[in-house]
């Protein structure tokens, strides 16, 4: 899992990814975390080191890029044959567009799940730095977190079953 925490929206992602850690633990899944300073070397190392077959990305983006720590760009266009046989979700604005088109279309991986368009979080500006007591973004990160906690195993199930 790659988890940034550099401003108000990563540090929202940095905190509502803890519930998706807790339940990937309990299931008996090895969780790699890389952050909160996420750089391109870092991740591209342990991405090839560790070769996951599931991968939870958490930070901006756009349609060609997926970004670590500060905005530097991690994952671009020419790097996405890293994602062959895996399954990625993408928790940052675009990348689905262009990065998981060409990632599933020319590289070969598995499942691409990210946002086309920007994600959005409404806040309390008084819940900053508690994301979790925000009761007004819960309900968009609680579905967000739906992706990884209740597709994952029914996704593997049926790559098995094939």
């Amino acid at each position: 899992m790659v988890r940034n925490d550099y401003d108000p929206i990563t540090h929202y992602m940095y905190e509502w990814s803890k519930p998706v850690i807790s339940l990937a633990a309990k299931k008996g899944f090895d969780v790699d975390n890389v952050g909160p300073v996420v750089t391109k070397k870092e991740i591209l190392s342990r991405i090839e080191k560790l070769s996951p077959d599931f991968l939870f990305l958490n930070g901006h983006g756009s349609s060609d890029c997926f970004c670590g720590y500060e905005n530097e760009p991690v994952i671009c266009m020419p790097d996405c044959g890293i994602f062959r046989g895996k399954m990625v979700f993408s928790r940052s604005c675009d990348c689905a567009k262009g990065l998981g088109r060409k990632a599933v279309d020319k590289h070969g991986c598995t499942a691409f799940i990210g946002y086309e368009y920007e994600f959005i979080n409404v806040r309390l500006t008084t819940s900053e730095l508690t994301p979790m007591n925000d009761y007004v973004s819960r309900p968009i990160w609680e579905t967000s977190n739906a992706v990884p906690t209740r597709t994952r195993v029914t996704a593997c199930q049926r790559l098995a079953e094939s």
